[in-house]
């Protein structure tokens, strides 16, 4: 088994919804912006299904909601963003608890 070693993510910039690393950009919606700029600054930890919620909505929701996949579907659409523009970031989904966000 190869094991990753897992480093804080330097070099990011975040400005009015672009995010720019390595040379590489892309511009995303605002609550997404503001879900990829938690995970990269809680890099390389992983952050929980709930902590999402109430950043990207606000909320202050105290029990899980399994019902509500709104963080899931805008993950998806983040890794779908990270992937066409080439910016070298990665979610990974730490099942059960959360995602975290690592530098390829």
């Amino acid at each position: 088994m190869e094991l990753r070693r897992l480093r804080l993510i330097e070099g990011v910039s975040f400005l009015f919804g672009d995010v720019t690393y390595q040379g590489k950009s892309m511009r995303l919606p605002a609550r997404q912006f503001d879900l990829l700029k938690a995970l990269v600054e809680a890099s390389p930890e992983s952050i929980t299904v709930d902590a999402l919620n109430r950043i990207g909505y606000r909320e202050r929701r105290t029990a899980s909601y399994p019902e509500s996949r709104a963080v899931k579907v805008h993950i998806r659409m983040i890794r779908q963003a990270l992937i066409a523009s080439g910016v070298p970031l990665r979610i990974e989904q730490r099942r059960g608890f959360g995602y975290r966000c690592v530098s390829l």
